[in-house]
């Protein structure tokens, strides 16, 4: 990751690598490329390591596993009812992605992947 003394050079995305292209679209990987990788990475981390010792009496981390799967169980079938149930892995990923997302963006010079309105615009725009 580029590091520098000024706060404000964390925002900026830079490219790390060769630039790639299809047509017009740029798909090089970036400094948010990186981050949403290590994002993935210490969710799956911390799932795999949480539940590997599955018990009847849960230790405190499938404990927190558990209360944050049944959180959002309990807000999709409020808000979707039971037949929104079936959307309940791609909203836990997400909820737990974006979650993830925050707290590391939090930490001085990492770079927030929730930040830049591209990401924010993408998922705005009309289809």
């Amino acid at each position: 990751m580029i590091f520098a003394l000024d706060p404000i050079k964390q925002f900026e995305i830079h490219k790390m690598g060769p630039t790639l292209k299809i047509g017009n679209f740029d798909i090089s990987f970036t400094n948010a490329s990186l981050m949403m990788l290590i994002t993935v990475g210490l969710i799956a981390l911390w799932l795999l390591l949480s539940t590997s010792k599955r018990s009847l009496i849960p230790n405190r981390a499938q404990s927190i596993v558990e209360i944050s799967y049944e959180f959002i169980a309990a807000l999709v079938r409020a808000t979707a009812g039971k037949d929104g149930l079936r959307f309940l892995p791609f909203v836990f990923s997400l909820f737990v992605f974006i979650l993830f997302a925050k707290l590391l963006g939090i930490i001085p010079f990492l770079f927030p992947v929730t930040t830049p309105n591209s990401v924010t615009f993408h998922h705005d725009r009309p289809r």
